[in-house]
């Protein structure tokens, strides 16, 4: 029995039955994260990009009250040697599972793709610099700043949570 152990041959219909089950048990005891394949292939189109990474200067936490809901707003900074992304996060009501997320560019006229769990939301600054997105899921979200090639290559953000 031992020899036949040894000897090399094709996979066979048992084998692939074999290795879908201990596949199965995998995947139930230690599912993949949520969102991983599109988090990793977002990760190889960013870095085809070649684009310049933005650091994170500010984070803080701050309450906002209001006669209707009690909710949390976070205030972040990202900075680049060529453009700055001030952004908001607020729950958009008491009972809503989305982000309203509110930001300030240094740039006007840019694109800015939001992108949280594998979706992609799009908004350009006005002249003021001024962002807004409505109804974006709760996750971990990056910002991708598509900057005209004559004032420099794109700038994506680190991920937050928003």
């Amino acid at each position: 029995m031992s020899e036949h152990l040894h000897e090399e041959q094709p996979l066979d219909d048992y084998d692939f039955d074999l290795m879908a089950e201990l596949r199965a048990i995998v995947e139930a005891g230690d599912p993949p994260p949520s969102g991983l394949a599109d988090r990793v292939k977002f990760e190889l189109s960013w870095a085809a990009l070649e684009a310049e990474v933005a650091q994170l200067q500010v984070s803080e936490l701050v309450g906002v009250r209001s006669e209707e809901v009690y909710a949390s707003t976070d205030t972040i900074t990202f900075t680049s040697s060529s453009v700055s992304l001030m952004i908001r996060v607020s729950q958009e009501s008491a009972q809503a599972e989305t982000r309203r997320v509110d930001g300030w560019l240094t740039e006007s006229g840019v694109q800015v793709d939001l992108l949280v769990d594998g979706r992609t939301f799009v908004t350009k600054s006005d002249e003021n610099g001024r962002l807004v997105w409505e109804g974006i899921p709760t996750g971990m979200a990056k910002f991708l700043i598509h900057l005209d090639t004559a004032v420099g290559q794109p700038v994506i953000t680190p991920a937050v949570q928003v």
